[in-house]
């Protein structure tokens, strides 16, 4: 199990079997590995008939669990990049900060909806994104020719993954989704004063703050 999770380091691990057994064996497991259990589930007895039904009711244990520890992330992320952005600390909401955090690489981890929609510019000669394809002729950055980019969302996520950045890609969640449906951690401030939340739509969670 050690080597499988050393193969396999962002995985989940959900323990099956009796409170007394699982207590045993978590002892035995590193701390990296125990850091990771997300559920300890008891063995039914209908588990009793058959290999077949065991493994099913273990797969379904799990994917359960799995599934509300996912649920939970995604909250987590969330509440934390919309509060940062808010405080005006080490986050960014919206598109436009976010693209331009993007092209000056201070992007530590993106939060995106699954049903982020929008369009927006790439410049081929540096790679510098944006977000609003109709107000640029030309690269600011490196006055390149623009090339309109019609999933933005892509664009975006591509960019993170470029620059080493983590993506969590959500849920619809109505904090996040009053914010344009983007969000990102920075690893630092910027000299222009990058930071904090783009103006948010009326009823955003926190505008009248």
């Amino acid at each position: 199990m050690t080597a499988f999770y050393d193969q396999n380091p962002n995985c989940f691990v959900v323990l099956v079997g009796t409170a007394e057994t699982l207590a045993a064996f978590e002892r035995e497991l590193p701390e990296r590995i125990r850091e990771r259990v997300i559920a300890r589930l008891p063995r039914p007895r209908g588990w009793e008939s058959g290999d077949g039904m065991r493994r099913d009711g273990v797969v379904e244990g799990a994917r359960k669990a799995i599934a509300e520890r996912e649920k939970e992330d995604e909250h987590r992320a969330i509440d934390g990049v919309v509060g940062e952005a808010l405080r005006g600390g080490l986050g960014v909401l919206g598109p436009s900060d976010v693209v331009e955090a993007l092209n000056q690489r201070r992007v530590h981890k993106l939060v995106i909806e699954e049903c982020f929609d929008g369009t927006g510019w790439r410049c081929d000669n540096c790679l510098a994104i944006g977000s609003n394809a109709e107000s640029a002729e030309s690269c600011p950055y490196c006055g390149g020719e623009l090339r309109a980019v019609g999933d933005l969302g892509e664009a975006i996520v591509a960019r993170a993954l470029l620059d080493g950045a983590e993506v969590e890609v959500v849920a619809h969640a109505n904090k996040l989704h009053s914010y344009r449906s983007v969000g990102a951690f920075l690893r630092q401030t910027s000299q222009n004063g990058l930071r904090g939340a783009n103006p948010a739509y009326p009823m955003a969670p926190g505008v009248t703050r």
